[in-house]
C-alpha cells in the first residue's frame, strides 16, 4: 500500500510540475494572490512567488499531513491516536 500512494503522489507531483510549467508564461507578470471577502483581490505577487507558492502547497502539505499522520500513530497504544485494539464506551473512556 505504501508504494502505491508513493507512485499516486509521484504521478500527480508530475502532474503539478507539467501544468505549471504550460500554464506559468500564460500569466501576466503580477498575479491576485490574496482576495477580500467579496472576492476582489486585495493581494499581488510576481509570476516567480505564485510558482513557488503553488510548488510548496502541491508538495509539503501532502508531505506534512502524511508526516503528522504517521508520528500520530506510530507505537499504537499510549501514542496520540488509540491502537485498533483499543476501544472506548459512550462517555469516552478506554475499555
Amino acid at each position: 500500500m505504501l508504494h502505491s500512494g508513493r507512485g499516486v503522489f509521484y504521478v500527480l507531483a508530475i502532474g503539478l510540475i507539467g501544468v505549471l510549467w504550460v500554464t506559468l508564461d500564460q500569466l501576466p507578470p503580477v498575479v491576485a494572490s490574496h482576495f477580500d471577502s467579496t472576492g476582489l483581490p486585495n493581494g499581488w505577487s510576481s509570476r516567480a512567488a505564485y510558482a513557488v507558492l503553488l510548488l510548496a502547497i502541491g508538495f509539503l502539505l501532502p508531505l506534512g499531513i502524511t508526516g503528522l499522520m504517521a508520528v500520530m500513530t506510530r507505537g499504537g497504544s499510549g501514542r496520540f491516536l488509540p491502537s485498533s485494539s483499543e476501544t472506548l464506551d459512550s462517555s469516552g473512556a478506554r475499555r
